[in-house]
């Protein structure tokens, strides 16, 4: 894979990553270290349970959010997983405009738009399906989201390496539910 290639997955990669994690989760931290019950309370939109959670795992950077923070949250985190799928599936598809088209909806100034081109988009598709399989192959293996080399449990967060979570090599929840 030439450098160019390989900077534009690096760009790619973060940018499918951090910036749903970052919309889904109000740039509280992107899910890192919550408890299931959490997860499950923001995957459900139930504030009862999400402040029960909170208080169980004495989770105190949540205390303070209203009903109505929350309620924002949950809609920010159902935009970025329905963005995630219609990415996918351009992707997929190898439909380089619709690709364009949304990553342009997002940031019209995205150095991806710059890098990837029509000429080289099915390359990086490619890149895209293997990057996946490798997230997947992470998870069965029980490789945390960080990959490995980066510190305690093969790079597991806390509650990963049970299981509890999901992970993969150096991606974790790249387009995945």
């Amino acid at each position: 894979m030439n450098k160019k290639l390989f900077m534009t997955s690096l760009v790619a990669l973060s940018l499918f990553t951090l910036i749903p994690a970052t919309l889904a989760f109000g740039g509280f931290g992107g899910g890192r270290n919550q408890s299931e019950e959490v997860q499950n309370a923001f995957a459900n939109g139930d504030y009862e349970a999400f402040q029960s959670a909170i208080a169980a795992g004495n989770i105190n950077r949540f205390k303070n959010i209203s009903e109505e923070d929350f309620a924002k949250r949950v809609e920010r985190r159902a935009e970025a997983k329905e963005y995630r799928e219609r990415m996918m599936a351009v992707i997929e598809a190898g439909d380089y405009d619709e690709w364009k088209n949304l990553v342009a909806e997002r940031n019209a100034d995205s150095l991806l738009l710059k890098m990837v081109t029509e000429d080289n988009f099915a390359e990086f598709a490619e890149d895209c399906a293997l990057r996946i399989q490798a997230n997947e192959s992470g998870k069965r293996f029980g490789v945390g989201r960080r990959g490995l080399g980066h510190g305690g449990k093969a790079g597991a967060t806390s509650g990963e390496m049970d299981g509890k979570r999901g992970g993969g090599l150096g991606g974790g929840r790249h387009f995945q539910n």
